[in-house]
């Protein structure tokens, strides 16, 4: 077999047709944007806890919260404000809202076992389906920003 006919056997087996699914050739280019988008994702910022994750916000100076809650389904902007009119222990201490329309409420809670401070959510809008959603923010385990806050599904049995 001389050199060019296997130099063009070589050519062939790498031809792009031939490989198998995983062996796909992605572009530089789409290689790179998702490296910057792992990189300053808000995900990468806290580490794997198993805890189903819904959302992500991040606490402001005046102590409200502003982020995105993201399932399969939908993506929606979220601010959870502070609530203004409380009057009693009954009422909760956070408005939540999506795109200006109140979607629900959430109370400051301590958690038992570590007491550590978490606000406890109740979601209601047709967007979630028939049913309450209820949630937890707070800091999840190995998180490095202080202010970054995960939206944790609390599933009701």
């Amino acid at each position: 077999m001389s050199a060019s006919s296997r130099h063009q056997n070589r050519v062939a087996f790498r031809s792009s047709a031939l490989l198998w699914p995983w062996q796909v050739r992605v572009p530089a280019a789409a290689r790179i944007r998702c490296a910057i988008a792992r990189r300053w994702s808000p995900r990468d910022k806290l580490k794997e806890t198993g805890m189903p994750a819904i959302g992500f916000v991040t606490k402001q100076q005046d102590g409200n919260f502003r982020g995105q809650l993201k399932t399969l389904s939908f993506k929606a902007p979220i601010d959870i404000l502070l609530n203004p009119s409380k009057s009693g222990d009954t009422q909760p201490d956070y408005r939540v809202y999506s795109a200006g329309v109140k979607i629900g409420a959430g109370w400051r809670k301590t958690s038992k076992t570590s007491g550590e401070d978490y606000v406890s959510l109740g979601l209601a809008d047709p967007a979630l389906g028939p049913k309450k959603l209820y949630a937890n923010l707070g800091r999840a385990a190995g998180q490095d920003d202080e202010n970054l806050y995960a939206v944790i599904w609390n599933p009701a049995d």
